[in-house]
């Protein structure tokens, strides 16, 4: 079985604060329908995130990842079991590999 990604709540921030700099947006978020809570006592809260998007963008603009990210598909094996690590390893990526034009 596999490991979660963050051991504490001190490497997930560390690794939050290891994405590229892009901005920060906010946006609030009304809570609405929670179990046991009345509605309209619940104050609004505010989700704070990066946009994904320019995050892998200014990450894949960066030479420090030049030959370090493959996009092809593989199978990996460990103890003659199948593994998985990462998004390439999976059949679902392969299946949406096979959708994209051979230009690309």
């Amino acid at each position: 079985m596999g490991t979660l990604g963050f051991a504490n709540m001190k490497s997930l921030f560390a690794a939050v604060e290891a994405l590229p700099h892009v901005p920060w947006k906010a946006v609030n978020v009304q809570v609405r329908g929670v179990r046991g809570i009345p509605a309209g006592t619940v104050p609004d809260q505010t989700m704070y995130y990066r946009d994904p998007l320019d995050c892998l963008l200014s990450m894949y603009s960066d030479p420090f990842w030049k030959g370090k990210v493959s996009y092809d598909y593989h199978k990996r094996e460990v103890n003659g079991e199948r593994a998985y690590s990462e998004l390439v390893d999976t059949d679902k990526y392969l299946a949406m590999q096979k959708q994209l034009p051979h230009q690309v």
